[in-house]
């Protein structure tokens, strides 16, 4: 729930989002991690870590709350891998 709090007013790269918005526009945009639709100007970064968020895009419209929607996702999923991983060291009571 906290991780969600004021999830609207969340501030994003300005540079990334417009790369998000082709990737929402161009499957071939999508690949690639291109900035522009027509795909001739490439991110410097690989193209997966904009995935979530472009897919985001897709589905919900592109808003700031769904590009860091994702990332609230995994935030969450990393506390609970995080719980299972050291809840297995000690066992279900700690000493």
């Amino acid at each position: 729930m906290l991780y969600t709090w004021g999830i609207g007013q969340s501030q994003y790269h300005s540079f990334y989002s417009d790369a998000v918005r082709s990737m929402t526009e161009s499957w071939k945009a999508f690949f690639f991690g291109s900035f522009d639709p027509a795909n001739s100007i490439t991110l410097d970064k690989i193209p997966g870590f904009l995935w979530p968020q472009a897919i985001s895009a897709r589905i919900f419209g592109f808003h700031a709350w769904a590009l860091t929607l994702p990332q609230v996702i995994e935030g969450v999923l990393s506390v609970l891998v995080l719980y299972r991983v050291v809840r297995r060291w000690p066992g279900p009571t700690p000493r």
